[in-house]
């Protein structure tokens, strides 16, 4: 019947001294495996590159379906210097409270070698 099944939309407006961006996600309960409900949320984000070398962002994903429910939120610092490595801090709350799962935090540490790859580990409690 030409409904929608999945959308997905996202926009970005802003210099890297101020960006903002945001995604909207709307997934039909028939769609795929059938496995999960409906879903429809948005995640807005904001990044600023304070210096040459650093940077911040902050993001939250609000669940549209569930009465506008904040369902996560983050923010993390960044250092990058182009030619040598990449190092990343991250925070993310999860918030989301099902049967057994209840809230959580996790922390990331990101570092990203500009000719060997990346290192990343990840603490959640």
């Amino acid at each position: 019947d030409l409904s929608f099944e999945r959308n997905e939309v996202t926009a970005s407006i802003g210099p890297p001294a101020l960006h903002l961006s945001t995604r909207y996600i709307f997934v039909d309960e028939g769609a795929g495996s059938g496995e999960f409900s409906a879903r429809e949320e948005i995640t807005p984000s904001l990044s600023s590159r304070l210096t040459k070398y650093w940077s911040v962002d902050a993001n939250a994903t609000i669940d549209l379906s569930q009465g506008n429910e904040m369902r996560t939120f983050g923010f993390g610092l960044t250092y990058a210097c182009e030619d040598c490595f990449t190092f990343t801090l991250q925070f993310t709350r999860n918030l989301l409270v099902d049967r057994d799962v209840r809230p959580s935090d996790t922390f990331t540490v990101r570092l990203q070698f500009a000719t060997l790859g990346d290192v990343t580990t990840v603490r959640q409690r």
